[in-house]
């Protein structure tokens, strides 16, 4: 049988052998429950352990947890529902086509416009930020910027890798 003092001591530097670390400390386990005199544990007692442990709200393994998250998303989908049909019960179907087409050319229209109208001012805003502010700082604020464009990129692209990933094995499954 394995003893404590045949493990790695404590101190010892994780990053030298995690894996052969964890290796030993598994088997040590597996040793200590197989020479176990108890005959293990209940039948229920996974039931018992889950059933005292302590409910957080943000767990998501009781129902009634979202009993709220539920409602509310029910009622937001009710409102937005009623903002859909509305037009077409009060304007009639023509209209109420123009009215969303001319949201949508607003929601998707504006932001495209207001960037390309403030696009030549661009050059002049850094160069007076870059005047502004001391030698070092456009270049630092710079910095910044492209590690949490890169960052954003980065957990962006392996997001869709994981999704690509699931969706692969789920075609196999």
């Amino acid at each position: 049988m394995t003893t404590m003092s045949q493990l790695p001591p404590q101190d010892a530097s994780l990053e030298k052998a995690p894996d052969a670390f964890d290796e030993k400390l598994e088997v040590f386990l597996d040793e200590m429950v197989a020479s176990s005199r108890d005959p293990g544990l209940p039948p229920d007692f996974t039931v018992r352990v889950l059933e005292a442990r302590a409910f957080a709200p943000w767990e998501v393994r009781r129902p009634s947890a979202w009993k709220l998250p539920a409602a509310v998303g029910g009622l937001l989908l009710a409102g937005s529902a009623g903002l859909v049909l509305t037009p077409f019960l009060k304007l009639g179907p023509g209209t109420a086509v123009l009215v969303w087409g001319e949201l949508l050319a607003v929601a998707f229209g504006r932001p495209v416009a207001a960037l390309l109208a403030a696009a030549p001012l661009l050059p002049e805003a850094a160069a007076r930020v870059s005047g502004a502010l001391p030698g070092f700082a456009p270049w630092a604020l710079g910095g910044l910027a492209l590690l949490t464009a890169g960052t954003l990129a980065l957990t962006l692209g392996q997001l869709g890798g994981r999704r690509a990933l699931g969706a692969a094995d789920a075609r196999r499954g």
